[in-house]
């Protein structure tokens, strides 16, 4: 945290040295945008051996996921000594289901394990990122209607996980093993710690008659460690009535997860209060 206040420091101070400005010339924009988000390094990779587990153990800071989305909102607070010069703060819900990868490995799996159950069921986790960022974003014109941007933004990312959870319910049922119930029942469930990280952003793109964006960041949400409960229940009902029923539960504090990812984004944006006149560019 202390990384992020010596971020917004200066940040604050050129905000108070804008607002003292005279005459002060400045423009306020809100903006909309959404897009596509596409994981990067550990946070996409999804090779696994037998003896690995995405998500319930065993990796590297591995986490499998896939292609997402985003959608955002901002204001803009561009500098009175220099309209060119903005002043960001951006929030934006990110989530990304399980790679192809990592469902096919789950469900091929789960199936040939628990399939001949019948009442099979599972529902496979997503990642959900909130990061809140404060930053500056600088528009070169090139011409009358297109600007080129660059931005760096820095803030905290509330990332959530959704349960991962398997069930198997079914009546005279023989297992993979060649054991035979007259009833089987096996129900897991996975589910993970919220965490607050810090976070930034760099990204770059194109404003078009100072209203509508497309742009392209990179976004490293920060580490966090995965924590999860493993619940189960179980109930066993053999051939000549006995009756088995299990109930365990287990914590788990393992490896990280760090969302690192590329998002593409369109957007819109309008002005909501303006100065006197635009500030001449330089």
């Amino acid at each position: 945290m202390k990384t992020v206040c010596s971020f917004f420091r200066p940040l604050l101070v050129l905000m108070l040295v804008a607002a003292a400005s005279i005459p002060a010339r400045a423009q306020l924009y809100l903006g909309v945008r959404g897009g596509a988000t596409l994981p990067t390094g550990f946070y996409a990779e999804s090779r696994m051996s037998e003896n690995e587990w995405m998500l319930i153990g065993g990796h590297q800071k591995k986490a499998g996921a896939g292609i997402g989305f985003s959608a955002g909102l901002e204001a803009a607070f561009a500098m009175p000594f220099h309209t060119n010069l903005e002043v960001v703060l951006s929030a934006d819900y990110m989530q990304s289901g399980p790679s192809r990868d990592v469902r096919d490995y789950y469900l091929t799996y789960l199936t040939q394990r628990y399939g001949a159950a019948g009442n099979f069921t599972c529902t496979l986790p997503y990642f959900r990122n909130i990061p809140a960022l404060l930053g500056i974003r600088y528009a070169y014109p090139t011409g009358k209607l297109i600007d080129l941007y660059a931005e760096a933004l820095c803030g905290v990312n509330y990332r959530m996980i959704s349960p991962f959870s398997h069930t198997a319910d079914a009546r005279n049922y023989t297992s993979t093993s060649g054991q035979y119930y007259q009833r089987y029942y096996n129900h897991t469930d996975y589910t993970y710690a919220n965490t607050l990280t810090f976070a930034f952003r760099l990204g770059g793109g194109i404003i078009i008659n100072d209203m509508f964006t497309l742009g392209a960041s990179f976004s490293m949400l920060g580490g966090g460690r995965l924590s999860w409960d493993n619940n189960s229940a179980k109930e066993y009902l053999f051939d000549g009535g006995a009756n088995q029923k299990f109930e365990d539960s287990e914590h788990k504090d393992y490896y990280e997860i760090n969302p690192t990812m590329v998002t593409v984004s369109l957007g819109f944006r309008f002005p909501v209060w303006k100065g006197a006149s635009r500030v001449q560019d330089f």
